[in-house]
């Protein structure tokens, strides 16, 4: 299913950048997207934005809803967090379908005519000086949430 959504999440990506001045004033990255190595199931880095006043780098993930778990995101998480040692705040964002990238390339919640709610798989990881901690649900598509605190104590 991944294999499918390269493409398109490509071209989505590359129009959407033209057209998507947020107005925000900090220091992007932007790396080409790209696959991170060294896992068992394919995950897609689509978008690595580097705040230089808050000193925090942001990591939009694309990975397919059924490899969300807790050993997958733990892998996932060390071998970023591993790479990036010398950020001092780092958040990771994992999606899990196409359609969530709208907010990440417009910065606007979506565009488009407006659609009934829909429920995405996701993950949320944030590691700062104090605290190492992530965030998903294991109940997926039902409602729930569990946080994984790897470091430290969560405020």
């Amino acid at each position: 299913m991944i294999t499918k959504v390269i493409l398109p999440l490509i071209l989505f990506l590359v129009a959407t950048d033209a057209i998507s001045g947020n107005g925000q004033e900090r220091d992007v990255k932007r790396d080409e997207t790209r696959s991170i190595e060294g896992l068992p199931f394919c995950a897609l880095v689509v978008g690595d934005f580097y705040d230089k006043d808050q000193r925090e780098r942001t990591i939009d993930v694309l990975m397919e809803p059924g490899q969300v778990t807790d050993s997958n995101l733990g892998l996932l998480f060390r071998i970023l967090s591993d790479k990036l040692t010398e950020e001092p705040a780092l958040t990771i964002w994992v999606n899990t379908d196409i359609r969530q990238l709208a907010t990440l390339a417009t910065g606007t919640g979506g565009s488009g005519p407006a659609q009934g709610k829909r429920i995405f798989q996701l993950a949320y990881y944030r590691r700062t000086n104090t605290v190492e901690l992530f965030r998903y649900n294991p109940n997926y598509p039902k409602a729930g949430e569990k946080t994984i605190i790897i470091r430290g104590k969560e405020d």
